[in-house]
C-alpha cells in the first residue's frame, strides 16, 4: 500500500542572513519527505538546523531555494496569503517551541487553550468542548484559571501541547520537546505522545534525546554540522550507530576517567571515620 506524502523537500536551502550579506547556510541542500501516521525524529547538534527545520514546516519561515510541498501544494508565502489554503493549514499542522514561554501569552490556561479554535472560526460550543476534551486528556483541569506565567517547566510544557492539540491537527511539530523537564513530566509527556502515535498522528520531533527517538520515533534523520543530510534510517538503527552519533556531534568519545578518587584515610585511633 502506498503511503500519502504530507511533506516533500526538495533541495532547500535557508538563510537567516540577507542581501547584501552573503549567505550562511542554516540547511544546504535538504532534501526530505514525511509520510502521514509517520513519527519522524530530526536529529542534530546545536546550529544544525533542526528549529529551522521546523519553522519551514509551519511556514513560519520559507526556503531561499528548493520547494517544499505540503499536502501536495507548493508552500510558500503566496500560498499563504490565500486565506482558504492558509486556515486549512493552520489547522493542519501545529508546532510546539522549544521555549514554552515564546508560545503563551494569555491571561489564563483556559484563555490559551480557546486561542487556537477561535481562531479557526469555530463557534463557541465547540471551543468549549475542545477545551474540556483536551483539560481531561492532560490531565490540566485544575491549571485552566491559572497564569501561564506562575506554572512550572513541565505544566507550561503541557499547556503549549494542549493548545496545539485544541486544533486537532494532523501533524504535531515537537522542537526539544522533552528539554528541562523532570522525570515526571518528561514520562508524561512521552505517554501522551506514544499515545497521538499510536492514535496515527503524524508527529515530527527535532531533539537530541536519543531515548525519547527510540521510545517514540519510527525513523530518524541526522542533520550534520554542515547543516545537510547526514543518514536517514529507522529509528532504533540511528541512534544505535555511535559512529553516526559521534560525526555528528550527538555523543562524546568514550573514555576513561582521567583521575582516580579514593577515600581520605581514618585518623589514628579511629577507623571508623568518626568525628
Amino acid at each position: 500500500m502506498q503511503t500519502e506524502e504530507i511533506f516533500s523537500l526538495t533541495g532547500v536551502r535557508f538563510s537567516y542572513a540577507r542581501p547584501p550579506a552573503p549567505p550562511a547556510w542554516a540547511l544546504d541542500g535538504l532534501d526530505l519527505t514525511i509520510s502521514r501516521n509517520e513519527a519522524l525524529a530530526v536529529l542534530g547538534a546545536n546550529g544544525s538546523g533542526k528549529s529551522t527545520l521546523l519553522r519551514l514546516l509551519d511556514a513560519l519561515l520559507y526556503p531561499v531555494a528548493g520547494e517544499i510541498l505540503a499536502f501536495g501544494q507548493r508552500l510558500c508565502e503566496a500560498a499563504m496569503a490565500e486565506e482558504g489554503f492558509a486556515r486549512r493549514f493552520r489547522q493542519q499542522v501545529g508546532l510546539v517551541m522549544q521555549n514554552s514561554d515564546a508560545q503563551l501569552f494569555n491571561p489564563t490556561v483556559l484563555e490559551e487553550v480557546a486561542f487556537g479554535p477561535l481562531q479557526l472560526g469555530l463557534p463557541d460550543s465547540e471551543v468549549l468542548r475542545r477545551s474540556e476534551t483536551i483539560f481531561e486528556l492532560l490531565q490540566i483541569g485544575h491549571l485552566r484559571h491559572r497564569s501561564p506565567d506562575c506554572l512550572s517547566a513541565g505544566e507550561k510544557k503541557r499547556v503549549a501541547v494542549a493548545c496545539i492539540l485544541a486544533t486537532s491537527p494532523d501533524v504535531l511539530l515537537l522542537d526539544e520537546p522533552t528539554a528541562g523537564l523532570d522525570p515526571r513530566s518528561r514520562e508524561a509527556l512521552l505517554d501522551l505522545l506514544v499515545d497521538r502515535r499510536d492514535a496515527g498522528q503524524t508527529i515530527v520531533l527535532a531533539t537530541q534525546d536519543l531515548e525519547l527517538v527510540r521510545e517514540l520515533a519510527h525513523r530518524a534523520v541526522v542533520l550534520g554540522e554542515d547543516h545537510r543530510l547526514a543518514a536517514s534510517g529507522p529509528a532504533n538503527e540511528i541512534v544505535g550507530d555511535r559512529e553516526l552519533l559521534r560525526a555528528a556531534n550527538l555523543v562524546g568519545q568514550e573514555r576513561r576517567p582521567r583521575y582516580t578518587i579514593t577515600a581520605p584515610a581514618s585518623p589514628p585511633g579511629n577507623p571508623c571515620g568518626r568525628l
